[in-house]
This record gives structure tokens, C-alpha cells and sequence, in this order.
């Protein structure tokens, strides 16, 4: 270490052997580095000098005029220089280093096209995405190992679709008031609903009004319903078969079906009382032997039947015009007519009205 200056050399007392004496101080402080543990006494604004802090610690300075501004740090223990500026360029750029790095440092050593890392999606890490992702046309993104399910847009429609398994679409909100709703923008850009999806029920929409809404009991319907083909109520094994309609003059409903114990079709009259539905035959055979439950014809009898009750009928043997009862010879009886039949009153001596039943 050496902290020296020429001082002032006056030729009048200067000897030579003193200016040699000086110049060789001099250059050992130049040499040195105007080394020492403080700053010489006779800095001025611009003097690089070493301060030697500690066996390890050699500090290159730069003297203000003020204060020092510590430029390169030495260890002469292990060899090593660090930078001790805050920021420092070349031709005014600065120089990326680990102290600068990261993002808002202005540099782009470590970033791809001005983006640092933190901007780009990990796909090995959960990573929340901040801002929109936006896919154009006929571009699409798959999902799972086998490409199994896509979403995209062909510029003129979306798509999402499934390959494999079932396709769910759930609401995990853990409300009962909440559901799936699928819905549809009109030129006006008003949104209409189309269906709500709920644990409890479906309603299905026309023009934002509810058309068809399933509950515990089935599905009620506003508004009519119009089927091109059949229509089916009941089925194999499940009993009798009904549909319902309401009386407004009662205001209660009237019950239609299939009664199976009875192998006929029956309605509820006004007051209550369930009755078979008599059919009107067409046909135009002589020899015709199965008539629909309601059917009325004569019939000729060898003694009058009581009133309701119940006799066969058959075809009568001598022409074509006329029916007998059990009663008849069994000369005049030919084919049994289909089903029960019962006496409604006599038209004349042996000549009684019958009525099919069943």
C-alpha cells in the first residue's frame, strides 16, 4: 500500500536527492493504486483508488468529490472480482447479469421475443392463465391422450365433440337452484332460452316461454301436441292403460283408457261411474260374427229373456236376415256370435233386443 504525491517542489530547496525521493514515492502510490484504508488526503474529483478494507476485501473506488463510489471489489484470497456498480452498459445498452434479471429489467437476454418466461404456459405445472387466449378459424385443441375430445370454430360454426365414452356437461355449483342452461341470441341480439337443465327437472322453451317441464310425476305439457304418427300409452305388463281429461263444468278429471279386467275400452261419465265405449261397426258381411262391445241387434228367442240377462247368440240357419238365441232349436243356430251379450227389452213375443258387453 502506498498513498503519496509530489507535493509541492520548490527548485530553490528541492535537492535532487529530495525529487528522487518524492518521484519514488510517487510512483509507488501510482503503482499501488493509491492504496490504503481510507482515502488519501489529497483526492480530488477523478481519483480511482484501492481501499484495502480487509485481507479479502480490496475495493477499486472512484472518488466524486464527495464521497466514493465503490467500482470493482477484489478478494485476493480466493481470486475472485465481483462489479459492485448498480447498472452498467456498453455504448449505453446495459449489461444483463443475475442482479438484473427477471422481467420489468428492460433487457431481453432472457426472455423469447420480448416475453419473459413467467409469460408462457408450463404445460408440466398448474399454471393460472391472466389474460384471454384467443384461437382463430379452423384452428382447434384437443383433449386427451388419444386426441379423444376437440373444440374449435370453422369461421362459420363451433364445434366441440367427444370419441370415446360418455360427453358430460356438469354443474358442480351444490345448489338447487342453479342448473344447465342452453341458450340462443335473435337478430336483435336478445338471448332466449332454449332448455334449463336441473337435478329436479327439464324445461324445455319456445320464444323464452316454458313448453315442457318434467317433475316426480312425469312431464306436463302447455300448449298442444301434434304427432305425425302414433302415439302409445302404456305398455307390456303395466295394467291398464289411461288418459286423463278435465271437466270444467265439474272442474275435476275425466278418466279414458284401456280396462284390462273388463278387455274393452271405458270412460268415466258426469257422474263418476266408469262405463265401457261402444264402438260403431261397419262391417258389411251376412256371415260377420264379432261385433264391437256397444252393438245392438234382434234376436229371436224360443221364451222372453229378463231383462239383462244373458244369453249366446248365432246366426240363424234358414236365411241370412235374422239372429237367434241359445234358446232356439239347435236346427236353427249356426255360428256363436263373439263375446256376452244381455237381453235390453223385448221387441215382441219371443223377439228380444240384445246389447254386446263384453
Amino acid at each position: 500500500m502506498a498513498q503519496n504525491n509530489l507535493g509541492t517542489i520548490d527548485p530553490t530547496t528541492t535537492t535532487g536527492t529530495d525529487l528522487a525521493t518524492l518521484l519514488s514515492n510517487f510512483d509507488a502510490a501510482v503503482i499501488s493504486g493509491h492504496s490504503g484504508p481510507s482515502r488519501p488526503t489529497y483526492a480530488s474529483q477523478g481519483l480511482l483508488w484501492t481501499g484495502a478494507v480487509s485481507a479479502t476485501d480490496h475495493r477499486v473506488q472512484y472518488f466524486d468529490g464527495t464521497e466514493d463510489i465503490t467500482l470493482i471489489t477484489v478478494n485476493p484470497t480466493d481470486n475472485t472480482i465481483s462489479l459492485a456498480v448498480k447498472a452498467l452498459t456498453v455504448d449505453g445498452s446495459p449489461v444483463w447479469h443475475s442482479g438484473n434479471d427477471g422481467a420489468g429489467s428492460g433487457l431481453d437476454a432472457d426472455t423469447v421475443d420480448g416475453l419473459h418466461a413467467s409469460a408462457f404456459v408450463n404445460s408440466g405445472t398448474n399454471t393460472d392463465v391472466t389474460a384471454t387466449w384467443r384461437f382463430l378459424d379452423n384452428i382447434y385443441t384437443y383433449w386427451g391422450n388419444s386426441h379423444d375430445m376437440g373444440i374449435g370454430h370453422n369461421g362459420s360454426s363451433s364445434y366441440m365433440w367427444n370419441n370415446t365414452g360418455h360427453f358430460y356437461i356438469q354443474n358442480r355449483h351444490h345448489s338447487n337452484s342453479s342448473g344447465i342452461y342452453i341458450q340462443d341470441e335473435d337478430s336483435a341480439g336478445t338471448n332466449h332460452s332454449c332448455a334449463l337443465f336441473e337435478h329436479d327437472r327439464v324445461l324445455l322453451y319456445y320464444d323464452n316461454a316454458v313448453k315442457l317441464q318434467t317433475d316426480g310425476s312425469g312431464v306436463t305439457v302447455t300448449g298442444r301436441v301434434h304427432a305425425t304418427d302414433r302415439m302409445y300409452v302404456g305398455n307390456n305388463g303395466g295394467g291398464d292403460s289411461w288418459t286423463s281429461y278435465y271437466d270444467d263444468n265439474s272442474n275435476t278429471w275425466r278418466e279414458f283408457g284401456w280396462d284390462d279386467s273388463q278387455n274393452c275400452f271405458v270412460a268415466e261419465e258426469n257422474d263418476g261411474g266408469i262405463h265401457k265405449v261402444g264402438l260403431v261397426d261397419t262391417q258389411s258381411s251376412t256371415g260377420a260374427t264379432n261385433f264391437p262391445i256397444g252393438h245392438t241387434l234382434i234376436a229371436s228367442a224360443n221364451g222372453n229373456p229378463d231383462r239383462n240377462g244373458s244369453r249366446s247368440l248365432h246366426l240363424y240357419t234358414g236365411n241370412n236376415d235374422q239372429y237367434v238365441d241359445s234358446t232356439s232349436p239347435s236346427g236353427n243356430k249356426g255360428s256363436t256370435l263373439v263375446g256376452t251379450w244381455r237381453a235390453r227389452g223385448l221387441a215382441n213375443t219371443n223377439i228380444a233386443l240384445y246389447c254386446r258387453i263384453g
